[in-house]
């Protein structure tokens, strides 16, 4: 079917699309080419108008929110490219019957390297009533973690320092400490490729670590999230938090969020490693803190960051990216998986990361 461009564009007029925008200034990397068509929305209603439209006259479609943890092509991203900054947070009822999410395995464990930060010791066991909160996916994580200390609940501080949105947090289940964003979820309003909207609940999601079913089909797109947080009047839920962002602050602010999935438990068992961490391999193992490829670079406190430091382009990430692929295959025998999201990428570019 052909893309009816002309038919979109007057359907969204009033939403003021604009045509090859950079998109660097749209992620926390500061990386990326122009998108062809951009629009901003600021509520899930303009959100799903846009994504119908889109849908409807077979215009491609993406959505950044916060612009964490993806890497954007330098020819940036063609067709429409969403910058959702939905920000509505909605109370709901207290569940008469909760019930308990699958449990994820986390991938954290002790080591004395300040650099290689654990959370264990502040790990509690929450309790209480289940209070149902839908927040638009656009909703900074950040701010929904203020909103949450001030209504009294817990649940989202172990995520605390992950400058995300709800919605990226949901697409790739984020994981602090020992915990995962689907143990809170409830319920999730989705669009799929088909134009269909509806309520999705725990089991279509297929959440694992740093997984749901929304990576694999990025084509679902989310408009709302519903979170069962826990009612929680005590200091611990704050103290946490900011205990997080504290142990967090390693992290170089022009940059993605760690570039790779932390080893599998049998690996570091195997290997011996007092931590799963990426980035003591890369320190430790491989010898490449401060490697630098134009304006990319491995970091100097903790090898799974890649900070930019001026001007860096993907193509040089990428290298760096490859580069420990391939160190860590040769030395350690161990094949590393990104955790961040390509996006505006032809497939070759990315075969060597697989």
């Amino acid at each position: 079917m052909l893309m009816n461009l002309k038919t979109f564009l007057e359907q969204v007029k009033d939403l003021n699309p604009e045509f090859e925008v950079p998109l660097a200034k749209f992620t926390t990397w500061r990386i990326g080419g122009p998108a062809q068509i951009l629009i901003q929305v600021t509520n899930s209603t303009d959100l799903e108008k846009v994504l119908l439209s889109a849908i409807k006259n077979n215009l491609p479609y993406t959505i950044i929110g916060n612009g964490s943890n993806i890497l954007i092509s330098d020819k940036g991203i063609r067709g429409l490219v969403l910058i959702n900054k939905s920000k509505n947070i909605t109370l709901g009822p207290v569940l008469n019957q909760p019930e308990e999410n699958e449990k994820i395995t986390a991938r954290h464990s002790e080591t004395g390297d300040q650099n290689f930060y654990t959370f264990s010791d502040l790990d509690y066991q929450e309790s209480g009533p289940e209070q149902l909160v839908t927040f638009d996916s656009g909703v900074m994580l950040p701010f929904a973690i203020n909103w949450m200390l001030k209504n009294k609940l817990s649940g989202l501080q172990w995520f605390a320092g992950i400058p995300g949105s709800i919605g990226g947090s949901f697409y790739n289940n984020i994981h602090g400490g020992s915990r995962h964003f689907s143990e809170y979820f409830y319920q999730a309003k989705i669009i799929n490729e088909q134009g269909i909207v509806s309520n999705a609940g725990y089991d279509f999601f297929q959440f694992g670590y740093d997984k749901s079913i929304l990576r694999q089909n990025p084509k679902i797109m989310v408009l709302e999230v519903t979170l069962k947080l826990i009612q929680d009047d005590s200091d611990r839920p704050k103290t946490v938090a900011n205990e997080w962002l504290k142990r967090k602050s390693i992290q170089p602010k022009i940059s993605c969020g760690s570039v790779f999935q932390c080893l599998t438990d049998s690996d570091q068992l195997r290997l011996g490693y007092p931590t799963p961490s990426i980035g003591y391999i890369v320190d430790k193992i491989l010898n490449l803190k401060g490697k630098q490829i134009g304006d990319a670079q491995i970091s100097l406190t903790h090898g799974n960051f890649m900070p930019n430091l001026g001007v860096a382009t993907a193509s040089q990430v990428l290298e760096l990216m490859k580069l420990i692929i391939t160190q860590t295959k040769l030395k350690i025998g161990v094949k590393l998986y990104p955790e961040i999201n390509f996006l505006g990428f032809e497939q070759k570019e990315l075969d060597e990361l697989e």
